[in-house]
């Protein structure tokens, strides 16, 4: 899966003015997505998002694995997503981060 970080951008500053934080993303399945959480560097794995630090989250598999599949698909949670919460760090930093771990996972 080829993701072009630097084409969403204008999602990031949609995001910041907007004061939200939160972005999804698909990534090709449940093993991708823990390669891709677990190369990243910078970014921090938690178990709840929302600190001053960019962080990441499985859902599937941590704050949604008591539901069912289709419960889960019901609360728009799937095994390939990725919830990243954007922090304070600087955006170019985010993004290679980001960019180094989507090679990783997807390698």
């Amino acid at each position: 899966m080829a993701l072009n970080v630097k084409a969403h951008v204008t999602l990031y500053i949609h995001c910041l003015a907007c004061h939200k934080r939160l972005i999804s993303k698909k990534i090709h399945g449940l093993v991708a997505g823990w390669k891709f959480i677990n190369s990243l560097k910078m970014i921090y794995h938690v178990a709840n998002i929302g600190d001053a630090h960019t962080s990441t989250i499985q859902s599937a598999s941590t704050t949604h694995s008591q539901l069912s599949a289709e419960e889960q698909l019901k609360t728009s949670v799937a095994p390939c997503y990725v919830r990243l919460a954007v922090g304070v760090e600087h955006f170019d930093d985010i993004i290679a981060n980001i960019e180094q771990a989507l090679a990783a996972a997807t390698a």
